[in-house]
Parts: structure tokens; sequence; C-alpha cells
């Protein structure tokens, strides 16, 4: 049993008490002054109420401030100075603005309060309704002070919820400003292609005097934006096919077209691997779409030439006979009849088999069984997206404009410690920002399965706003794995029901957030995410005071003293929300509830970041470069 029971939503009887005593004390004085009676009482009596009143009008003035802090905190503003100071002074620890950790004594406050009628407490109805969300949650704690988390922590990720407007833009200009000031790369994915959270990404390059580490990427601007290749990075060739045919939308989980596209897929890419050492989006189309004579007829003589010195001599009977130089499909006839001769048994190749059976397909049933695969391609490799998604060409640079703009790929962004915004345009073609967003999301999963292999511990802060846009398997990898990599994912959406949109069920939704050890949540309106949210947070006892009253009246219609009654109070326990759920959809905008560090429960608020700096494409200094020399 708690035996301290705070009744703190009253009035404040402590200042009458202490007018009273005070009054007690100018009568005695009074009466010391003009009457003549023992002074000794008098004194004492003095002395007595002067305590009392000092002692009654504390307590009463500490009363009254927790009553005051009912009104809420005002917005805070800090310019990037003070960003910097902040970030000067942290000690591998990460700064979240401003609050008090959440307990059972702020529970209770909160009980107190909803069982009152609260426009006694919160001032006039004028003032509420000019106000956004309920400010007095945040009041019932009067003393707060700067939230700082362990960096340590954050590798677990962190999950953060909020609808519209709550303040998810200003939460990650706060995070990813001190991540570019503690020069990590930070890459962050922005479906719908925010320019106030890119201006944030931007100005904290500026602010952290790093203005050419930042990274811009969007379909809209593609004059403005680096190519990235999305196919560059892998561990091993099947991770290429396994990349695109992701994207292919499916009902079933061995649907036999995806698993064909797949197998095609694959024997593109080894087939360019082989002869040219890497693919990309345009080839892989182009031999899906036109047929791979050309790249078997490639990879033949690669083959060829890597295994037997003087093979251009020994080919030339099966030329002649095949009449090579009438067709490509007489050649490949001679080139395969000359494999099988010499090669088959010691010198084999998957490669050249895989391509093979793919060339001897029956052409219209291969068409049937890549027809979901095409529509993937072409979204990934048509318009700005040709070189944006597949810069230089396997043997064709193209000669657009965006051409000639840097080009970078998810493991030159970590090693080069690159500050990169990708803006994916979902409001303009949600199924293309999708495509892209995943594609990119695999890349980066790739990188981290080989930084893990190879025991990279330098920090890769990735941000992913909207995330349930982009969620895919790489995504849920990425959670699952990615800490031994070194990544630190903040991932943002507005409910736990996108998850459940994303994944297909809620069990799958609950999978992906229980891979973030880390959740802060803004004002949420979703009664799911409500409960799912405060489910986290975890149960505290409340006390109650119980009211009895209670008549006797039997016998008094012969006696009347026989009339009894009776007033009692008990006062017990039970067991309550840590956090009422429908208060989430009550919060300030930038105000947020939050589970860190294992499970330690915070309350805050997120300043505003206010400075001069408000930077544009045009100022980035490639851009400038390349004006100035077409110029």
């Amino acid at each position: 049993m708690n035996d301290k029971y705070e009744m703190l939503w009253r009035p404040t009887f402590e200042l009458r008490a202490s007018i009273a005593w005070l009054v007690g004390v100018f009568v005695s004085t009074y009466i010391l002054r003009h009457t003549t009676l023992p002074t000794g009482p008098f004194y004492y009596m003095i002395g007595i109420g002067l305590l009392m009143t000092f002692i009654n009008l504390a307590q009463g003035l500490k009363h009254l401030t927790l009553k005051h802090s009912l009104q809420g905190k005002p917005l805070t503003f800090i310019n990037e100075k003070q960003l910097k100071r902040i970030a000067k002074r942290l000690h591998n620890e990460v700064w979240l603005g401003y609050g008090f950790i959440w307990g059972h004594q702020q529970a209770q406050r909160v009980y107190e309060i909803n069982k009152r009628m609260r426009a006694d407490l919160f001032g006039s109805q004028k003032k509420r309704d000019s106000q956004m969300g309920s400010h007095w949650i945040h009041g019932v704690e009067p003393h707060e002070s700067p939230i700082k988390i362990p960096l340590k922590h954050l590798e677990g990720h962190t999950i953060i919820f909020g609808t519209t407007g709550a303040g998810k833009t200003r939460l990650f200009d706060t995070l990813i400003t001190q991540a570019v000031l503690r020069c990590e790369p930070v890459i962050v994915v922005d479906p719908k292609g925010d320019t106030d959270l890119r201006i944030a990404v931007q100005r904290a390059c500026i602010i952290a005097s790093r203005p050419d580490a930042f990274v811009h990427f969007h379909p809209a601007f593609a004059s403005m934006s680096y190519s990235i290749d999305p196919l560059k990075n892998w561990n091993r060739p099947t991770e290429i096919a396994s990349r695109i045919a992701t994207l292919i939308k499916s009902e079933a989980g061995m649907d036999p077209f995806v698993s064909f596209s797949w197998m095609a897929l694959n024997n593109i890419a080894n087939g360019l691997i082989l002869v040219y050492g890497k693919p990309n989006l345009i080839t892989l189309r182009r031999y899906i779409e036109g047929g791979v004579e050309t790249l078997l007829r490639q990879t033949f003589e690669v083959h060829f030439k890597r295994t037997m010195k003087d093979w251009e001599t020994r080919i030339e009977p099966y030329l002649t006979r095949y009449k090579a130089t009438q067709s490509t499909e007489n050649t490949i006839k001679a080139y395969y009849a000359f494999y099988l001769k010499y090669f088959t048994d010691k010198y084999s190749s998957s490669e050249i088999e895989g391509l093979m059976s793919m060339y001897t397909h029956n052409r219209d049933h291969f068409s049937k069984m890549v027809a979901s695969l095409l529509p993937v391609l072409n979204m990934l490799t048509s318009g700005p997206l040709r070189n944006l998604l597949s810069p230089a060409s396997t043997n064709e640079e193209s000669t657009s404009d965006i051409a000639t703009n840097p080009k970078t790929d998810s493991s030159r962004m970590i090693e080069n410690n690159q500050v990169v915004y990708m803006g994916l345009d979902a409001l303009s073609d949600a199924t293309i920002s999708g495509a892209i967003g995943s594609i990119i999301l695999a890349d980066l999963t790739s990188v981290a399965g080989d930084r893990y292999n190879n025991n990279s511990s330098t920090r890769v802060n990735v941000f992913i706003d909207e995330a349930s846009e982009v969620l895919n398997d790489s995504m849920i990898q990425m959670l699952n794995k990615g800490r031994g990599a070194g990544y630190l994912l903040t991932v943002a959406t507005q409910s736990f029901s996108d998850f459940v949109a994303a994944t297909g069920n809620a069990d799958k939704a609950r999978q992906v957030i229980a891979n973030a050890n880390n959740l802060i949540t803004l004002r949420v309106k979703d009664g799911e995410t409500q409960k799912f949210v405060t489910e986290t947070f975890g149960k505290t006892v409340i006390t109650q005071i119980m009211e009895t009253q209670n008549t006797n009246a039997i016998g008094a219609d012969r006696d009347p003293t026989n009339w009894s009654g009776g007033y009692g109070e008990r006062r017990i326990e039970a067991e309550g929300e840590l956090f009422p759920p429908d208060l989430l959809g009550s919060l300030p905008n930038l105000e947020y509830m939050g589970s860190v560090s294992g499970g330690k429960i915070i309350k805050g608020r997120i300043p505003i970041l206010t400075s001069k700096i408000n930077p544009t494409l045009n100022d980035m200094k490639w851009l400038k470069d390349r004006d100035r020399a077409a110029v």
C-alpha cells in the first residue's frame, strides 16, 4: 500500500491557512503593543504564527505552481548555434527535447484530473478552444529537463507514430541534424518528397559545415539529382534477381510466375556479370524484352577465351559447318556444339547453360510467364528513371543531361559519410515510388550484410518517413539484423494500421515493430494504434477513494431516536493504465510519449529549430559547377 496520497486538484487551502495565521500574528502584535497583558504568550504566538504562515505559504505556492502548470508549456524555439552547443555537450547521446520520466505519480494525477470537471482547472473555454490538443497532459509534472538517450540504445532502432501535422518532420529535423553534426552517414528515405524535410537535411549539412556531403535524389527533379545504382552492391548474384522479383505483386507465396521471372532475371544477371562485371536495370529489361541472343553469344566468347587459348582457331570448323556467317542463330548453334564437345566435362558454365535454356524456351510461353515482371522493369527504367537508377549503361553512356550528374550507391554513401535525401514523389505516382524505395532499401540491406560479415562498426543513420509505403522483406530484414552492421533505423508512420495494410495482417505488423527497442508516439487518432502503444507502456497501481454513506431507520416509526446514519471513506488500490490510450489522441503538436532504453517511459516535447538558412537545390556546389561549365 502506498502511504502517500495526493489530492492536488482542489482549492489551495494552504493559502487560506497562511492568511489566517498571518491575521493571528497581526492580532497578537496589536494586543502586545496596546494592552498590559503578559507578553510571553504573545511572543510565542507571534513566532508560531510566522512559522506556520511561511510553511503554509510555501506549500500553497507549490500547489498553485502545480495547478498553473496544467496550462502547459509554450512552444520552444532554438537556433542552429544553440543546437550545436547542445550537440557538443552530448557524450554518445541523443537529445530528444525537454520532458520528464512518466511514472506512477503522473498516472495518479491524470486519474484525479479525469474525475473532475476540467473547466475548473484549465481556465476559460475560449482559451481552451484556441489550443491544439490537451496541454495539461504535459503539465501534470511542472519540472522538466533535457531528455538524453544513449546512442547505444538507439542501435535497437526506433519506431515513430504520428498523425499528419503532429510533428514527425520536426522530430526528424532534430535527430538528423545531430547525426550530421556527428559526421556520420545519414540516409533519409521520404516517399512523399516533403520539401520541409529536404530543406532540413540540406540545412543540417550547412550547419555542420558539410554542404558538399548533401546528396539529393528526386524523380521530379532529375537534372538536380544524383544517379543512384540500386544494383551496384551484392554479395551473391542471386540477390539481384531477388531484389527485383520481390516487387512483383503476387497473391500466393510460391507464385510460379514470380519464380519463373526470378529464374530469368538470375540467368541474365549471371551472364551480364560474366561479360561486363555488373548488370543494371536497363540491360536486364533489354534482354527480358528482346531476347538473350546477343548476351548468350558474348557469354560463350568470354568463357571460351578464359578457358581455351586457341579457341578461335579450333572453333572454325564448327562455324563453317553451321554456316555461322549467315545469322546469329547459326553462330549460337556452332558455339553450343563447340561447348558440348570441349567444355561440359571440365569447364562447364552455369551462365551459359542458364542462358541457353532461356534461348531455347518457347518464346510465346516465355512472354506469358514474365508478363508480371515487365511492368516492374518498365517502371524503373522509363523517363528520367532510366538514367537516375541505371547510370553508365553497360556499353552505352546516355547522352542526356542527367548522364553528367554525379553518381553514388549505397556503399559509397556510407564510405564517404554522405548525407542523402531521397524524395520518391509518392503523391505523383505511388506505385513507382514504392518500387524505387523497395529496391533501394534492398540495396542497403545487402550492404548491411557485407558490413556485418566484415565486422564494420561505423554507425549508419537511416531515416524512413511514411515507412508503410516502402515496407518490404528487405526493410524487415534490416530492422531484424541491421544492428550488427551498425545501422540505426528510425522509422515513421501515421498509425499501426498502416503496417497492417502493408504486411497483410496484424501479427506480421507486430513482428515488424517488435524489432525496434524504442517507440515514440506523437498525436495519433487511430484507436488500434493508441491501444497498441499504451500496451507497451505497461500498467500501474492507481489509488482510489471510495466514499460510503448509510442510514438506518428501523423502528423509527415507534421511537424516533432509533434513526442512525454513517459516512465513511475507504482507500483502495487497483491496477490501471500507466497512460490512458485516449490521451494519445489529445497530445498537442510537437509533444510525444515514448518507451525508450529498454522500457523507460518518457513524456517529452520537441523544440522547433529556427534558422535564417533556407537552402535551395540550386545551392548545391556540383550543380553550380555543371551550370558554369555549360555556360
